[in-house]
C-alpha cells in the first residue's frame, strides 16, 4: 500500500521532475555536501563520488474521469571514488535502501518499490519505482473572457 493516494497535478506540472528532486532532496538529508548530483547529461563527463539521477520509462495509466496512475521507475547512478571496491559499492547499497523507502514529493511522503541495485563496469545502478495516482486539473481560464452576455428585452435577443 503507497503512503499517498493521490496528487493534484495541472497541465504542465513536471510530477517526473518533482520525484527527481524528492530523490535529490532525500540524498541530500542524507549525505549534505559529501557528494554532487546531477540531474541532466553533463557534457564534462562522470565525476568519482557523485550522484545521477534519471527517470527510465515512466507510464501513465487513466482511471476514472481525472484520476491517472503514473509510474516513475528511477535510476540512481553512483559513481563510486575508487574502482574496484566492491565494499564501497555495497556500503552505499545498504545506505540507498533506507534513504529512498521514502522521499517527499510535492510535500506529501512516497514509498519507493522494487528496489534493485546492480553494478555495472563498475558503478552502481539503482533501480526504484515511485508510483502514484494523481488527478489531473485542468489550468484555469479567466471565465470573464468566454463569457457572452444575450438579453430578453421584450421578447427579442440582443
Amino acid at each position: 500500500s503507497s503512503a499517498h493516494v493521490g496528487h493534484i497535478f495541472k497541465d504542465g506540472v513536471l510530477m517526473i521532475q518533482q520525484v527527481i528532486d524528492g530523490i535529490v532532496a532525500a540524498l541530500h538529508d542524507h549525505f549534505r555536501e559529501e557528494y554532487p548530483y546531477f540531474t541532466d547529461n553533463t557534457e564534462q563527463g562522470i565525476t568519482p563520488g557523485s550522484f545521477s539521477v534519471i527517470c527510465v520509462r515512466p507510464k501513465q495509466t487513466q482511471f476514472l474521469g481525472n484520476r491517472y496512475y503514473r509510474e516513475h521507475p528511477m535510476c540512481v547512478y553512483y559513481f563510486p571514488k575508487s574502482t574496484g571496491d566492491y565494499s564501497e559499492t555495497n556500503a552505499m547499497i545498504e545506505k540507498l535502501f533506507s534513504i529512498l523507502e521514502y522521499i517527499t514529493v510535492s510535500g506529501d511522503l512516497v514509498r519507493g518499490t522494487n528496489m534493485n541495485p546492480h553494478v555495472e563496469d563498475g558503478v552502481l545502478a539503482f533501480s526504484v519505482d515511485y508510483n502514484f495516482f494523481v488527478r489531473k486539473v485542468e489550468a484555469e481560464q479567466d471565465n470573464m473572457e468566454n463569457l457572452e452576455m444575450r438579453e430578453n428585452v421584450n421578447g427579442e435577443e440582443t
